[in-house]
């Protein structure tokens, strides 16, 4: 792997770890401007843990868990999807790639934001409440990759087509 590579596999990395903080702030958003009742399940949840636990909401849509989405947290997910779009399309046009790369590169965003995934799900599991480890792989799937491989995907091709 070049040198040219491995910086834009950094850049992608942190550029992803900067979407997944900027998708807390939405969830913070979502839960200071008054959650929708589905998301009113962490209401009992002190700390930080409530914000994250919104925002594992707001990626898995209640979907795959059987639950109704409402409008409410259908607008926050697209802002999230909408933030993945940006970072991914930022990322690809950012560096100097072939044909077909900018998809790659997009996708890249994966790293960082699967990362601090994990660093979210570890912070759950320390504290006093521990959720299903069903539920843990699911948020670590939902939210650390398919997002990120998703929207940093379409993102990057997006960029490709624009150049």
């Amino acid at each position: 792997m070049s040198g040219q590579s491995n910086s834009n596999i950094r850049q992608g990395a942190l550029f992803g770890a900067g979407a997944y903080l900027l998708s807390l702030v939405t969830a913070i958003l979502a839960v200071t401007l008054g959650a929708p009742d589905e998301m009113k399940f962490y209401q009992d949840v002190r700390g930080g843990k409530r914000y994250i636990f919104a925002q594992f909401n707001i990626h898995e849509l209640n979907l795959l868990t059987g639950g109704e989405v409402s409008a409410g947290v259908l607008l926050w997910t697209v802002v999230t999807a909408i933030i993945l779009l940006f970072v991914g399309f930022a990322v690809a046009s950012g560096v100097n790639i072939g044909s077909g790369d900018a998809f790659r590169q997009g996708v890249s965003i994966t790293i960082g934001y699967f990362l601090v995934t994990i660093l979210a799900v570890v912070y759950l599991f320390i504290q006093p409440y521990n959720p299903d480890l069903v539920d843990l792989l699911i948020w670590l799937v939902v939210t650390g990759i398919v997002y990120p491989v998703v929207f940093g995907g379409i993102g990057g091709i997006i960029a490709e087509n624009t150049r």
